[in-house]
C-alpha cells in the first residue's frame, strides 16, 4: 500500500482473527472484524469500509454515556480492500492465527513504502442530530 506502516501496525492487524466486544445501544455485544461493510464518502471518494477493533468502541460508550461507537477501516485502493476481505473470506485470519502462519500474514499486511495519505472520517449520531468530520494526514520519508 506504499504507506509508512510500522511493525506495530502489523501486530494490530494480526488481531483480525479475533472477535471483540463493543457496545451497541449501550449493551455489550461481540462482533467479528472486517464485517458490516459500509460505503462512505472520504475526500470525494466512495470508499468501502469494514469493522476493525479499536479501544474507543468500548471505552467511549462507557465514559461519554453514548450507546454505540463503531470503527471501520478502508483503503484508497479498492484492490487493497478487496484483498483484505478475500483473505478473511478464505479464513486466513482464523486458521492462520498461529506462529506458523506469521510470515504469510505479514507479507500480506506489511509492505512499507515512501509514504501515503491517511484520511479519517468520524460520524457522530446523537440526540442533537448527525454530523461528520474528515481529517487528512500525509506521511513521507525525510
Amino acid at each position: 500500500m506504499n504507506d509508512m506502516a510500522g511493525i506495530d501496525s502489523v501486530d494490530f492487524m494480526d488481531r483480525l482473527g479475533y472477535d471483540y466486544e463493543v457496545r451497541r445501544g449501550g449493551l455489550p455485544v461481540t462482533v467479528a472484524p472486517l464485517t458490516d461493510p459500509r460505503i462512505v464518502n472520504i475526500a470525494g471518494s466512495r470508499t468501502k469500509v469494514v469493522r476493525i477493533d479499536t479501544p474507543e468502541q468500548l471505552t467511549l460508550p462507557i465514559t461519554l454515556d453514548v450507546g454505540t461507537v463503531s470503527t471501520r477501516i478502508g483503503f484508497s485502493s479498492g484492490a487493497a480492500t478487496t484483498a483484505l476481505l478475500a483473505a478473511k473470506k478464505v479464513g486466513l485470519f482464523r486458521w492462520g492465527k498461529g506462529d506458523r502462519w506469521t510470515s504469510v500474514r505479514r507479507s500480506l499486511l506489511y509492505s512499507p513504502g515512501e509514504g501515503g495519505n491517511a484520511e479519517i472520517r468520524v460520524d457522530v449520531d446523537g440526540e442533537g442530530g448527525r454530523t461528520s468530520a474528515t481529517s487528512r494526514n500525509t506521511y513521507s520519508v525525510g
